[in-house]
């Protein structure tokens, strides 16, 4: 499955995954060995309540899924769920973060970041908190993590608040970059329309830094280019000229169309991004998230949009 049929766009229909009494969202993904790892938040009853738990599944088709290889939901920890997966691989390891899920949590705390590590995607270190320094005892949610220039870099929405952090060692404290680590998400009446943003992807394309985003409401994705070059600190908390991401409303995300995104960039495999994405028709089942799918669609351009 390489070359031009990485993905066999042909025999694929959107959505591409579905789970009778799951809402799937969140999803992140990546490609080894032309086994495709797909990782999200399924939101499904667990004994008296809906609750969030991080799932992770693999195929080689996109028809034809496997049992689940990752299931994290934070129970031993005392937390009530976990969610929000994000992916991203430097050397020869992969780092999938995530955070805990629901504002009540049995052991007391608010919402934390966390992250685990694989060589192959497939076996999973225990999960480690993640700059815990700054946000134990405030909700955060959210955390995509880079490492540049020997510096991991997180960016994550803290009570309601994008920051941006960096630290030496992931297992070590971070520091927030500037004064507050206050990101900045800008264009001209941009925030007119948009309350926030969530849902974030650091992504290097063609030698420049991006920064994938959800805005809401509407629930609409863009990607923002970085001011700088990443080589300065505070370059990581500025970002602007966003691209708006406009994929087709098919007949299961009328609702909302393309949340929670994450892009990944196989032109050297057969030319196009591929962008995994969630689509609801509802808002109400599933403890409030409605009836989420995941969907493909691809791009040459980042512009132009096209669904199987």
């Amino acid at each position: 499955m390489m070359g031009n049929n990485l993905v066999n766009w042909k025999n694929l229909q959107n959505p591409v995954y579905k789970r009778w009494r799951w809402s799937i969202k969140d999803p992140c993904m990546a490609e080894r060995d032309s086994e495709f790892y797909i990782f999200f938040s399924a939101f499904y009853r667990d004994l008296v309540k809906t609750k969030s738990h991080v799932i992770g599944i693999s195929t080689k088709d996109w028809k034809t899924f496997n049992d689940p290889l990752l299931y994290l939901d934070g129970k031993e920890q005392g937390w009530g769920g976990m969610c929000s997966p994000n992916l991203t691989e430097f050397g020869d390891q992969y780092y999938l973060s995530f955070n805990s899920w629901g504002d009540m949590h049995p052991n007391g705390q608010k919402n934390q970041l966390f992250y685990i590590t694989s060589k192959d995607l497939k076996n999973w270190s225990d999960p480690k908190p993640c700059a815990k320094n700054l946000t134990q005892n405030k909700r955060a949610i959210d955390l995509a993590l880079y490492k540049h220039n020997d510096k991991w870099i997180g960016i994550w929405k803290e009570q309601g608040v994008i920051k941006a952090a960096w630290a030496d060692d992931i297992d070590g404290d971070f520091h927030y970059i500037g004064d507050d680590g206050n990101v900045t998400l800008y264009q001209e009446n941009l925030f007119q329309k948009k309350k926030g943003f969530e849902n974030f992807q650091i992504i290097l394309i063609d030698g420049e830094f991006y920064l994938l985003a959800v805005g809401y409401p509407p629930t609409d994705p863009f990607i923002f280019k970085m001011k700088g070059t990443g080589d300065k600190l505070e370059d990581w908390t500025y970002w602007k000229d966003p691209n708006k991401i406009c994929v087709k409303t098919e007949d299961f995300n009328k609702d909302q169309y393309a949340q929670s995104p994450f892009l990944s960039d196989w032109r050297e495999k057969n030319g196009n991004f591929y962008l995994l994405y969630a689509g609801r028709n509802e808002g109400f089942t599933h403890a409030g998230r409605g009836n989420y799918k995941l969907a493909l669609a691809k791009s040459k351009d980042l512009k132009s949009w096209f669904v199987p």
